[in-house]
């Protein structure tokens, strides 16, 4: 029976001694991927602020195409309202 026990105990030591391992392992594992997250929080967080920051510069830049555009179409309508004026005045000429 005695001889029983001390298998038993040296079985048990193995057992704790090869969890204290795995645990070991996994706590490493662990602290590795909490890193890792926190890494891609932090990466997430920097492109979701660069995303607004160009977000805002598009907003900045379609109002200037726009102003753009608008300029365009008004020396445009000029454009025509002079032509036509230079035209009625070569026919009023001849």
């Amino acid at each position: 029976m005695k001889l029983w026990r001390k298998e038993d105990l040296k079985a048990n030591a193995r057992v704790v001694k090869t969890f204290v391992s795995h645990r070991n392992t996994w706590q490493t594992e662990e602290k590795r991927l909490l890193q890792q997250i926190d890494a891609a929080t932090e990466e997430m967080t920097s492109l979701r602020s660069k995303i607004k920051e160009l977000q805002r510069e598009k907003l900045e830049y379609d109002k200037r195409v726009q102003e753009f555009e608008d300029i365009i179409e008004f020396m445009s309508r000029r454009g025509c309202e002079f032509e036509v004026k230079q035209q009625q005045q070569h026919y009023d000429q001849h």
